[in-house]
């Protein structure tokens, strides 16, 4: 089986000519066909009823299948039959705390996955828009339950370590930084870990502050308590809790240079820095005490440690850097999810990581309808005048009495139906030669 890669798209007549070539070829597969006609047939679909061939599997893709964006002019795809494959991966653990801002206080906020489920249309998520190089905050559109996946650990040079589904996808900068670097989407199994120029990811350096300004020798106090901070019940014990000993010492050194007393834990694991100075533990507290009440309006990302000497890398592009990933280790099945980010389709961990949140879907929503003798097609449009066209979803052929009439099939907003899409500034529209 092959396994579709990247592609130089230099302009949207490539990139539907790509997409078109795979349609063709997608909707010949008899593994496509079968599963067409399975979905009609579990779902009672009556003879000769296009429309209700058409919801039956548009609604099978929004439910079994998570958008993910591309980037970069350039587009990641698969053939369907491999989406279809890896529809269960791309996620995280309930667990991995994202950084996200509170559309009702304007401030940054670090929740864990699991606890988005049912309020994150409350969250606009720190996205990165390439083509214009800067921030964005987007709108979170959906939150996945993917049930229990096996995981993988991956650990940075910075001591930061997170899980992830081994085919989830990250920004690998490869090439030499002072020359010409570029910048790849890459499966975490699929990293070149034997190579240093081949395994650097692609982290925040510098964030929106939303306009408030903040004693510049706290923040990082500030951010590794929101990040990794705790604080009993009481309100009496509040700690910035890590096992890396270089991080122990960093903070230890931040809090002498601030004349805050402190104590180090003598525990190897779920080692801790309590802070003992009541006016600074207020300050603390106020950031929250769990990790869904934690509210922070600036994020200061964790410096790259090495021993007693402390490297930061210089800006990459604006607000990005990357730094190097140690090592990727197997790790235990847990429950797992994922989010679906509007437009630019990426999101930051707590820990400043970028991920990667492909028009697979179009190719495969256009490949099962073509292979049951739909004719079919796709639209892509753009909702900002003084942008391009960014967004591409599928177009379906239906008869009527009053002619050939045509469908748009969007499934990143999993609430759309079918003829449901974005209100648009401009369009356009291409039908592929597929179907009858």
């Amino acid at each position: 089986m092959r396994l579709r890669g990247e592609y130089p798209i230099k302009s949207d007549e490539d990139r539907v000519k790509l997409i078109a070539d795979l349609v063709e070829e997608g909707s010949q597969d008899p593994a496509i066909r079968k599963l067409s006609l399975d979905i009609l047939r579990e779902n009672g679909v009556r003879e000769k009823d296009s429309l209700g061939e058409v919801k039956a599997i548009f609604n099978w893709v929004k439910k079994n299948i998570q958008y993910r964006g591309d980037v970069f002019c350039r587009d990641s795809y698969h053939l369907p039959i491999r989406t279809i494959e890896l529809q269960s991966g791309d996620c995280f653990p309930l667990t991995q705390k994202v950084i996200v801002k509170n559309k009702e206080t304007g401030e940054y906020e670090l929740p864990e996955l699991g606890n988005l489920k049912d309020c994150y249309s409350k969250y606009e998520a720190l996205s990165y828009n390439f083509l214009n190089q800067e921030w964005e905050f987007k709108n979170i559109l959906n939150w996945i339950n993917k049930g229990k996946k096996q995981v993988v650990e991956a650990r940075l040079k910075n001591g930061v370590t997170f899980e992830a589904t081994s085919d989830h996808k990250v920004f690998v900068v490869e090439g030499q930084e002072k020359r010409e670097f570029k910048i790849l989407e890459k499966e975490l199994s699929r990293i070149d870990l034997t190579r240093s120029w081949k395994k650097r990811l692609l982290t925040a350096y510098k964030i929106p502050s939303l306009n408030k300004e903040y004693d510049s020798k706290k923040l990082w106090l500030y951010g590794m308590y929101a990040a990794e901070g705790y604080c009993s019940n009481e309100g009496w014990k509040v700690q910035i809790v890590n096992d890396d000993k270089y991080v122990q010492m960093e903070t230890a050194g931040r809090l002498n240079n601030l004349n805050v007393p402190f104590s180090i834990s003598k525990r190897e694991e779920h080692a801790f820095v309590t802070v003992l100075e009541p006016q600074f533990k207020e300050e603390l507290k106020k950031i929250g005490r769990t990790s869904i009440q934690k509210k922070f309006p600036i994020w200061r990302l964790y410096d790259r440690i090495y021993g007693n000497r402390t490297i930061e890398h210089k800006e990459l592009i604006n607000g990005l850097r990357y730094v190097y990933i140690d090592y990727i280790v197997p790790s235990v099945s847990k429950e797992v999810c994922d989010i679906t980010i509007e437009d630019n389709h990426n999101f930051v961990l707590d820990n400043g990581l970028l991920v990667h949140n492909c028009d697979d879907m179009t190719i495969l929503t256009d490949s099962m309808l073509a292979s049951i003798g739909f004719p079919i097609g796709c639209r892509i449009i753009t909702m900002h005048p003084e942008k391009g066209f960014h967004h591409i979803y599928s177009l379906v052929g239906v008869k009527t009495r009053e002619g050939m009439k045509w469908l748009p099939l969007d499934a990143v907003n999993k609430s759309n139906g079918v003829g449901d899409e974005p209100k648009w500034v401009k369009k356009r529209d291409f039908l592929f030669v597929c179907g009858e």
